[in-house]
């Protein structure tokens, strides 16, 4: 039975029995299936069905790594979408859903980087938004791509997300100071005059607490990307001066070569 053949008997099938010979004739005949795990969802690592053939297909098609990684995948996930213990502020600048993907664009980074970027994430979603860092490069050449990619990187997260995200918290906090003022000098008007003040010294708590991770963050990384560029200056001028002194050796050997007059 054909590839296509194999995969629209499939969909069709009712017997699970049925289904399963059919992939263990094509183990038999050593016809490799890994089409076919990319296009049934639970053959993928770290996604659940709940077809019941699909236990013993993992079984004929998957390596003890595909399983390992099924194990870490799904506890990764029943942690993410775990409810938090605690009700989610308001994400009035989309962190939750875009820190992940600029911090990812960042790999690998130090250990300092790496926490004060989980600490940003702990304060909008009350969770770590990176495990391991995976991205570790080994080449020099892997290496040069890396910083090239960093520096770049976190002058566009600098300049056109963390500065312009910090400048408006700021104003924010100035303007709630105000509000509050205003609340605390009038006469006492009951509970709900009570709520209103909670409600702003509640948000001034928390965007005090995220302008003082987003700080944190952005020294953190100035001063890493500033380490990068020393680096990659001391490279370059050390590149340069070998060239230079290589070139000067050069022309002493051809002096030493032309013929006496």
């Amino acid at each position: 039975m054909e590839s296509l053949e194999l995969f629209e008997f499939i969909q069709s099938e009712e017997d699970d029995s049925k289904i399963l010979e059919e992939l263990r004739q094509h183990i038999k005949k050593r016809k490799k299936l890994p089409w076919f795990q990319d296009i049934i969802p639970g053959l993928i690592p770290g996604i659940e069905d709940g077809k019941t053939w699909l236990d013993n297909a993992r079984k004929l098609l998957w390596s003890p790594a595909e399983y390992s990684e099924h194990k870490v995948k799904l506890i990764r996930m029943q942690k993410l979408l775990q409810p938090s213990p605690t009700p989610l502020s308001p994400d009035r600048y989309r962190l939750r859903q875009h820190w992940p993907i600029y911090i990812e664009a960042l790999r690998p980074m130090s250990d300092r980087m790496f926490a004060a970027a989980n600490e940003v994430y702990e304060v909008v979603a009350k969770q770590d938004c990176l495990t391991e860092d995976r991205n570790i490069a080994r080449a020099t050449s892997e290496i040069d791509d890396k910083h090239h990619a960093f520096v770049t990187i976190a002058v566009a997260l600098q300049d056109k997300v963390l500065s312009p995200i910090i400048s408006d918290i700021k104003r924010r906090q100035k303007s709630l100071d105000e509000e509050i003022q205003r609340a605390e000098d009038q006469k006492p008007g009951g509970q709900t005059m009570q709520q209103q003040l909670d409600f702003l010294s509640e948000e001034k708590h928390e965007n005090q607490e995220l302008l003082k991770a987003l700080v944190r963050f952005r020294d953190t990384l100035v001063d890493e990307k500033d380490t990068t560029d020393q680096h990659k200056d001391l490279k370059r001028n050390s590149v340069d001066e070998y060239s230079d002194s290589d070139e000067v050796m050069s022309r002493k050997s051809a002096k030493r070569r032309l013929p006496l007059r």
